[in-house]
């Protein structure tokens, strides 16, 4: 799922990983594209500075065991973020990193020998409402003076936006940087047709900075349904609760349950 923080913890991480010194040569940070291996050796012989004559050898196998020679004299941490595509695109790039301790963050799940999941989801509501108070400065004994809300309301707000991280964070900037009651930021995403607008910050701080905004999420997401699917997705997001079933659904989009067309949402991660 998109926006529960997979490349915040991966950073936080690789933070922890310089300071202790872990790795003596490094860590090489790639953001996954749809690619093949050729370019993915292009691309790491200049970020490594690796003999570049290696891109020259014409027969790929050969150029593929040329770098892998280099790579593996190198004590260094290889991170792959946002590995979000199919089998096809993304194992011959795995195989070309075999040996090399690689963090991988992805919305798929890849069978891959030797590797640990870490499964990410939204935030408990008790975590969020935290999370939003501290970025509010609405904890501690200025809580009381906080101009924005109650809360009530930062709960309100949390079930708003899921309980989704990096939505919890993009929204309290927002609020932060234009001193908006949070009440009136509620009423204003409940108003507009497309609330991701207030997804947004002008100003954040270093950490925040390194969070994607939500919104290429949704989009993203949205692009890869069918236009069934789309409008299935569209009534979800006019039911304010957390809760449906599949009977809900099926009522609104006048079908039934069985036979149930195509599971695209469900499939999807939707509910």
């Amino acid at each position: 799922m998109g926006g529960v923080g997979k490349t915040s913890l991966a950073v936080e991480l690789c933070h922890r990983l310089i300071a202790l010194d872990v790795f003596a040569d490094g860590i090489l940070w790639y953001r996954v594209r749809q690619e093949g291996v050729a370019e993915v050796i292009r691309r790491c012989t200049i970020d490594l500075d690796i003999d570049p004559s290696i891109n020259a050898i014409v027969d790929l196998d050969s150029r593929i065991a040329e770098f892998q020679h280099h790579l593996r004299k190198l004590d260094l941490l290889i991170v792959l973020d946002n590995a979000d595509y199919d089998s096809d695109v993304m194992r011959p790039i795995f195989s070309l990193f075999a040996g090399i301790p690689v963090l991988i963050t992805s919305r798929r799940e890849f069978d891959l020998p030797g590797s640990s999941r870490v499964p990410l989801g939204d935030l408990k509501p008790e975590d969020a409402i935290a999370l939003v108070c501290d970025l509010l400065g609405m904890n501690g004994e200025s809580a009381s003076l906080a101009p924005l809300g109650t809360a009530s309301d930062v709960e309100m707000l949390c079930g708003l936006v899921s309980c989704l991280p990096i939505a919890l964070i993009l929204a309290a900037a927002h609020i932060r940087e234009r001193h908006l009651p949070i009440r009136r930021y509620i009423n204003a995403w409940r108003s507009l047709r497309n609330p991701l607008g207030l997804l947004t910050a002008d100003r954040i701080d270093v950490k925040e900075e390194k969070l994607r905004d939500v919104r290429a999420c949704f989009a993203i997401f949205n692009n890869d349904l069918d236009e069934r699917a789309r409008r299935i997705l569209a009534y979800m997001g006019l039911w304010e609760g957390r809760d449906f079933s599949l009977t809900h659904l099926a009522s609104v989009n006048h079908e039934t349950i069985f036979p149930f067309p195509s599971a695209t949402v469900a499939d999807n991660g939707c509910m």
